[in-house]
This record gives structure tokens, sequence and C-alpha cells, in this order.
């Protein structure tokens, strides 16, 4: 289309077009005849651009934007988040779980879909903006180690200030353990500013703000890290042969349980979320209900056995020997567990002693 075309579909005067294609913000082609020639994607980002302009965005800082024009370390981490659908379907289909075939391919042929789109659209850039790629994979890597880090260096300090020699096992509580993911979200932050200092890629620039908040805020974001650090620290639980302490950020000293105590314990399989989806169907609980109303699921707890779960059964054992305790168990559901037979085999043992 000519550029009388473009003005009445973008509302824009050809003067204003001709700025625009001059400062670099749209590619216009040129056919045989020597005349430009301006295709949809040329509209789309006039279009873009005009509404932009209207609300004081800087000439400079669209060209920043570059109008929804994506990177190729973008493409490559929005690829590895749609293909967990693929992923998944891959597992069950090699462990033959067909119970959730359908709803998984139904998700698979979704990103699939959703994935050639995008790349589609990538391809049709005319700047692929391929530098710092490789730096940024470097640095999401490294982020991802130092987040483990993270983790195994918080449970460590647990250990070191709340268990004692002869524990049984300790387990990291939830909602506190969910706390490490804003550790995790401040590492990505320093990583993804110091790339956008180095890259100067406008999809980063978020992170270079948010840096630049917490520096100029300084002793409150170092005050929330010790708080933060202090809640995840005091949320543990720890089991001996003959009692459970129990701590929380308002209890450092912790609440003292022996196995008199447990009024209920309930053992079983999570089942599917409205009878379709799988989520964590398959997930086994093993929860303690004390005589004071206090409740605490011991299924992921670490202890120093290398058997996985050993722990576990010892412990139901303990309880079932010391105590008088209502048990409330079921093996329904036990099918949709992914883990090793070996493992399922002592989830039913667990379940079924009494």
């Amino acid at each position: 289309m000519k550029i009388k075309d473009a003005e009445l579909l973008t509302g824009l005067s050809a003067k204003t077009i001709r700025y625009y294609e001059s400062e670099g913000l749209i590619s216009v082609k040129i056919n045989s005849n020597s005349y430009q020639e301006y295709d949809e994607d040329n509209i789309n980002k006039l279009q873009k651009t005009k509404i932009l302009r209207k609300l004081d965005v800087s000439i400079s800082t669209i060209k920043k934007l570059k109008l929804g024009e994506a990177s190729l370390a973008h493409q490559i981490l929005i690829t590895l988040m749609l293909s967990g659908p693929l992923l998944w379907l891959f597992i069950n289909i090699k462990n033959s779980n067909y119970e959730f075939i359908g709803i998984n391919s139904i998700a698979s042929i979704i990103s699939t879909v959703l994935l050639t789109l995008i790349w589609r659209s990538f391809f049709k850039q005319k700047n692929k903006k391929i530098k710092g790629t490789g730096l940024i994979l470097l640095s999401v890597i490294f982020a991802i180690v130092l987040s483990i880090g993270i983790f195994v260096g918080i449970s460590k300090l647990q250990q070191a200030i709340f268990v004692p020699i002869d524990y049984l096992m300790f387990a990291f509580k939830l909602p506190y353990s969910y706390l490490i993911f804003f550790f995790k979200l401040e590492i990505i932050i320093v990583f993804v500013s110091i790339l956008y200092k180095r890259i100067k890629n406008a999809e980063w620039k978020w992170a270079a703000n948010l840096f630049q908040f917490s520096k100029k805020n300084i002793a409150a974001t170092i005050v929330l890290n010790i708080v933060l650090l202090y809640v995840c620290l005091t949320g543990i639980t720890v089991v001996t042969k003959n009692k459970i302490m129990d701590y929380n950020f308002y209890s450092p000293i912790g609440t003292t349980y022996s196995y008199n105590d447990i009024s209920k314990v309930q053992a079983g399989f999570k089942g599917k979320s409205f009878k379709i989806f799988k989520s964590h169907a398959g997930d086994f609980y093993y929860i303690v209900n004390f005589k004071d109303g206090k409740k605490i699921n011991f299924y992921q707890a670490n202890s120093t056995f290398e058997d996985t779960y050993l722990e576990l059964q010892i412990f139901d054992k303990l309880i079932m020997n010391t105590s008088k305790v209502q048990k409330e168990s079921s093996k329904e559901n036990y099918q949709f567990c992914d883990f090793d037979k070996r493992y399922v085999d002592r989830f039913l043992r667990i379940i079924e002693n009494r």
C-alpha cells in the first residue's frame, strides 16, 4: 500500500510517517517500481507509536522498546516455560500414566500453537536482537544454582540452630518455605539489572528499576531481608524418638509435644482437582493433629537416612506404638502416585499400620 493508504489507516500525516521512518521505527520495502510499499507490520507499528506518543512516551524510549520486538534470549525463556505440558505428556506416556493423557494432550496442543506463533513472529522481525543471548542464558543458569544454594544454606542454618544430634527428622514448614522464592526473586533482579547495564535491552529494564528502588531504600531492604530470613529459619518442626518440637517466628523458643499430645493422624494420597486435572493427585500426605489444634504435614521432611521416607515409616510406628491415636488413612488415589514402586509400597504400609 502507498503512503496515502497508510495515512488513512493510521490517522497520521505523511510528514509524521516519514519522520518515524527516518527514526528507524518502521522499515518500508521498495517495490520494483522504486515506490515505497507499506505492509501490515508497518501499519501496526505506526498505530502503536501513535498511542505511545499520545501518552508522552519519547521517541528514544519507543526506539528502545522496538514496539514489541523480542530478543532471542526472551524467546528461549518463553519456550522453556511453554514446554512444560509437552514434557509432562512425554513423561506420562513413558510411565504409561494414561489417566491424564487427554487433558495433557490438549495443553500440549495449545502450547505448540503458542510456540509456533511466538517463533513465527520472531523470525518475521527485521532485527532479531541476538546480542547478549549467551550471557543471559549463562546468568540464568548461575542464578538457578545460587537459588538452590540459598535453600541448602537456610536448611543447614536451621539444622545448626534448632536440630539436636539425636533427631529423627525435621521439616521446613509451609508456608514459610515459600518465602525462599523472595530471595530467588532478588537474585534474578540483581542479575537481570547487571545484564541490562551491559546489553541495554528494554525487556530487562524493569529489573534495573527495581534494583535502583532497592538501592534508594537500602535500609528498608536490609531490614526486610533480615525479617524474612528470621521467619524462614524459625519455620521448622523437629522430631526425635520421644518428642516433637515446633518452632515459628512468633515463638522462636518453640512448643514441645510428647507423642501423647497427638490426637489424630491423617494419611493418604491426594485426589484430582475437579475430577479432571491431575495437579497434585497422587501426592502423599501425613498430617499429625495435636490436642491444641495444631496440624503439621510431615510428608516432606529431612533426615539422615539414605533410604527415602524411611524416617516417616519409623515416625508412624513410634506414634502408633506409644500413644492411643485415632488414624484416618486411605489407599484411594494411590494409583496416581508417580514414585518408584518401593516408595509407593512404603506409603501403603504406613497407611495400613494401625
